[in-house]
C-alpha cells in the first residue's frame, strides 16, 4: 500500500498504478480494508484536483471497484438486481396513471363535444332566424314588381 500511495502522488506521471490498485481490490480480502481506505481516500484527494482531470477515468473506475468489492465483502445484492422490481412496479405504476390521465381526457373531451354540439346548434338556430328576418325585411321594403302589361 506505501507503494501505491507515493505512485498516486503523482498519477499524472504514473497512470498504470490506478488500474494496479483495481487489480489489487479485486483480489483482496476484507481484512485490508484499513489500508484500502486510506489509499481510496487519497484517490478521493487527488480526483479533486484541477491538474488530474485527464486521470477522471481511472480514478471513477477505482471508485467502481472499491464500491463493488464493498458489496461483495458485505454480501449484499447488485444494485442492476436490486433495482429490477421497483422499476417494474414503477413502470406498472406509470401505466396506470396514464391509463387513468387517458380517461379523463377522454371523459373531458365528451363533455366538450356535447357542449360544442349545443353551441353549434344555438348558433345555426339564430343564424336560420337572422336570414328569414333579412329575408321578410326585404320582402317587406321592396316594392311589388308589377308585370309590364298591368302598368300600360
Amino acid at each position: 500500500s506505501h507503494h501505491i500511495t507515493l505512485r498516486l502522488k503523482r498519477a499524472n506521471q504514473n497512470p498504470g498504478v490506478l488500474s494496479v490498485l483495481s487489480v489489487v481490490m479485486r483480489h483482496t480480502s476484507v481484512q485490508v480494508l484499513p489500508s484500502l481506505h486510506e489509499i481510496v481516500e487519497d484517490v478521493l484527494v487527488q480526483s479533486c484536483d484541477e491538474f488530474q482531470a485527464s486521470n477522471a477515468n481511472g480514478f471513477l473506475r477505482v471508485f467502481l471497484t472499491f464500491l463493488t468489492c464493498l458489496r461483495r465483502w458485505q454480501g449484499e445484492p447488485r444494485v442492476e438486481e436490486a433495482c429490477v422490481e421497483p422499476k417494474r412496479s414503477s413502470t406498472l405504476l406509470e401505466q396506470l396513471l396514464e391509463y387513468k390521465n387517458c380517461l379523463e381526457t377522454a371523459e373531458q373531451l365528451e363533455n366538450n363535444e356535447a357542449v360544442e354540439e349545443e353551441i353549434n346548434e344555438d348558433m345555426f338556430k339564430s343564424e336560420q332566424s337572422r336570414i328569414e328576418e333579412e329575408l321578410e325585411d326585404e320582402d317587406e321594403n321592396q316594392p311589388k314588381k308589377v308585370e309590364p302589361s298591368v302598368k300600360l
